[in-house]
């Protein structure tokens, strides 16, 4: 029932609104929905919530995040049941005995089902897994939904008939236990699988996930616009091992799968692989002059200098969607020594950079499909292994970036396209730091100086693991092998094994927090057996200054932490460290 046509102008613009918002968080998008859901799901939020007004729940919707989830959850249909399209349960059961007969079950087999909804999908792919042979040690499932209360479900393990409708009675007798009018799976099918919420269009969201052997997102992107569909696309590349598998849904043809993937049969089951990054793809359009490789072939001028030798051995990331230039450019940094890896969308760029892969040196695209530059740069930036890499724009255009956008995003130089070696490797030295240049980005050589030129022993002690890898990311860069700690009763158990210089110390931490730390270092601590203590703290006023070196501490430093300020702090403990024991409080 479309409800549209009862509606006042005013209240279709605030459900265009809310379905906006909805479509720029999630990637759903509300024309591809039945008619009216949108105004049905905001109707029943509204009863539940006891409010009324479409203008007070917009307003609602837009200043708390987890109403969101409350009103995705109104709004998809989570219509799901045990061994639903079982065509595809039995190629990933396929694809399993495949990888143990090739010797590869000393690690657990890898699936991840997302959306899961209430768990359905993920037990079925388990209990089809047992009944091929595999053991409960040789499986990893793990299940991804933005839906808390689907999840909660999900872990209960308990379901009524209708869930079980596609079950044939001998797998019910074997994997479920009655419960009265209810079936409760088997306690080890439940331990084979973990559930986490997440939103697939959020990369931070799938922060620590993968690699995967198989992947089952089946009937979401037919929901999805263009832009969240590439995005989810790129992220779930990044996912898979390199020989993993992607399952779509039964309605979602070749073309939802995008560029990035390759169709292949399992049996009469279609599915979907990683396509090799560094091949050209045969089918993509010639490119238009000025935006991709121009038709002549390029003849690079001779590289007099800088010295190529100096580029050799350096990992860089290129991240650009069109097939045949990012093949012409990383066919070029390769000449050189350069270990290259290439990539076809941001999400699945950011997802290499979420899983831990490090990288010197990132080429990016201006004009990604799938996310704009600038979100993710700033999204790059907030990764432990990437908050300093430099970074070089990749452009079509002959129109330089501000050079206060530049400086902010941390992007060393430009490079325009058709890429030129000559030019290409010119930006590489300068980012890296090769170049004598003020405004070069400070480079991973130039950070592993420091620790040459001031050699410490520090010590960090931060309860946040976030906080933790920035600042180790940090130190590692500039040649400093950190002990961490998380907590101050841990900070006075390193200091009784081993000698420090330095203690970065949190001042807010549990058990024991960073003040009463620093008065028990004080205490206990005197001479060259003292270390030089530097405050760590989200707070920035005065008091809370004055408060930190009230309890013994020698220094200050706001969070979150800037290089420049972090070298900075790293030099003023080494100066009052060669001055003697006693001049750190006067260096303050």
């Amino acid at each position: 029932m479309n409800l549209s046509k009862h509606l006042s102008r005013s209240q279709k613009t605030l459900i265009a609104v809310v379905s906006d918002h909805v479509q720029r968080h999630t990637g759903l998008d509300a024309r591809k929905l039945c008619a009216g859901s949108v105004e049905l799901a905001i109707r029943r939020r509204l009863a539940r919530l006891g409010i009324e007004g479409l203008d007070r729940y917009t307003q609602l919707l837009l200043s708390e995040p987890p109403e969101l989830r409350e009103l995705v959850e109104e709004l998809v249909v989570r219509e799901t049941w045990f061994f639903r399209e079982s065509e595809t349960l039995d190629a990933v059961a396929s694809l399993w005995r495949t990888w143990a007969r090739e010797g590869l079950a000393r690690r657990p087999f890898r699936v991840l089902s997302a959306p899961c909804s209430t768990g359905e999908e993920a037990y079925s792919v388990v209990m089809r897994l047992i009944e091929a042979g595999a053991l409960q040690e040789q499986i990893a499932v793990e299940g991804l939904d933005i839906s808390e209360s689907a999840l909660l479900q999900a872990k209960e393990g308990v379901y009524e008939q209708y869930s079980l409708r596609g079950v044939v009675p001998s797998r019910r007798e074997r994997f479920f236990f009655k419960e009265g009018n209810s079936f409760r799976l088997r306690d080890d099918v439940l331990r084979s699988v973990r559930f986490r919420v997440g939103n697939l269009n959020l990369i931070s969201d799938l922060a620590g996930l993968g690699p995967f052997d198989v992947i089952l997102c089946r009937n979401l992107l037919i929901y999805m616009d263009h832009p969240a569909r590439a995005r989810v696309l790129g992220a779930l590349g990044g996912l898979l091992s390199p020989a993993g598998w992607l399952f779509l849904g039964a309605a979602e043809a070749p073309r939802h799968a995008g560029r990035q993937f390759v169709t292949r049969g399992i049996g009469t089951v279609r599915a979907f692989q990683p396509r090799d990054e560094e091949r050209a793809d045969p089918a993509a359009p010639a490119p238009v002059q000025g935006l991709g490789e121009s038709r002549a072939p390029v003849r690079a001028a001779p590289v007099e200098a800088p010295s190529d030798r100096k580029l050799s051995g350096r990992r860089v990331l290129v991240v650009e969607d069109h097939p045949i230039s990012r093949k012409h450019i990383v066919s070029l940094l390769q000449k050189h020594g350069v270990e290259v890896v290439g990539s076809g969308s941001g999400g699945d760029a950011l997802s290499r950079i979420i899983q831990g892969q490090a990288f010197d040196l990132i080429v990016l695209d201006q004009q990604l499909p799938d996310i704009g530059y600038a979100e993710w740069v700033n999204a790059m930036r907030k990764l432990p292994t990437a908050a300093t890499t430099p970074v070089l724009m990749l452009s079509g255009e002959r129109k330089r970036l501000d050079a206060s956008e530049m400086q902010r995003l941390g992007i060393a130089a430009m490079v325009y396209k058709p890429a030129r070696e000559r030019s290409l490797l010119e930006a590489a030295h300068k980012g890296l730091g090769l170049l004598e240049a003020e405004h070069v980005v400070r480079s991973k050589t130039q950070f592993r100086n420091l620790a040459e030129q001031a050699p410490l022993r520090i010590l960090v002690a931060d309860d946040s693991s976030v906080n933790q890898k920035v600042t180790s990311a940090m130190l590692h860069r500039m040649g400093y092998r950190p002990r961490i700690v998380s907590n101050g009763e841990e900070v006075l158990l390193a200091l009784e094994s081993e000698c420090f210089d330095l203690v970065l110390l949190d001042v807010q931490m549990p058990v024991m927090d960073g003040h009463e730390a620093a008065r028990r270092i004080m205490r206990d601590y005197s001479g060259a057996r003292r270390p030089y203590i530097t405050a760590l703290t989200a707070n920035a006023m005065e008091g809370d200054r004055d408060a930190c070196l009230a309890a013994g501490m020698d220094h200050f430093l706001s969070k979150p932490i800037r290089v420049r300020d972090l070298e900075e702090a790293i030099l003023r403990c080494f100066a009052a460290r060669q001055a003697g024991p006693e001049s750190g409080r006067q260096a303050a």
